[in-house]
């Protein structure tokens, strides 16, 4: 029921941006350099848990031309940590949050559609809920495969599903992106 909760905002978001500037979407012709900002929120799995969790991503970017882009990227679980205390005292760490920089390469299947695709490396946040014990770090990549409709000039949704490789981390959620 949380994940409901965590997800309904960007939806709404997402819904309001579509209803707004879908009758401009046709008589614009498409425009390939800009900066971005956007906000995710979806789910959230890694090996420790069995169930999805509820996640929040963000990322701040700019594109260069129709087909290639970089941005700063990350995503965070809302709970990050999943697993019951050790019982001889050892700390078990749970990813807890990846920030990093990517190269995203988009495809445009029309006008409105990409596809893209992006790989990157950053940071990877382990969090314990052991006593005693800090949080720790390490470098990670990050792959990338999505779906995005550019709704009008400054708005676009998409869907994302990352994968943090190291932490075996996946994310998917559902992005509103502001192009300025």
């Amino acid at each position: 029921m949380a994940s409901i909760s965590r997800i309904l905002p960007a939806s709404l978001a997402l819904a309001g941006g579509i209803a707004t500037g879908a009758a401009h979407a046709q008589a614009q012709p498409p425009t390939y350099h800009y900066f971005e900002a956007g906000f995710s929120s979806g789910l959230m799995s890694v090996s420790a848990a069995a169930d999805h969790i509820g996640a929040d991503g963000w990322m701040v970017g700019y594109r260069f031309n129709k087909n290639i882009g970089v941005q700063a990227a990350g995503y965070s679980a809302n709970t990050p940590f999943h697993q019951k205390l050790a019982t001889d005292g050892t700390p078990l760490y749970d990813f807890a949050r990846y920030v990093g920089v990517q190269v995203v390469g988009y495809i445009p299947a029309t006008s409105s559609w990409d596809i893209l695709g992006a790989a990157g490396v950053g940071r990877s946040t382990y969090g314990t809920a052991q006593p005693g014990f800090g949080n720790t770090t390490k470098t990670d990549g990050l792959i990338e495969a999505g779906l995005r409709w550019q709704v009008f000039q400054h708005f676009a949704a998409s869907f994302e599903l990352e994968r943090v490789l190291d932490a075996q981390s996946t994310y998917g959620g559902l992005r509103a992106e502001v192009n300025f």
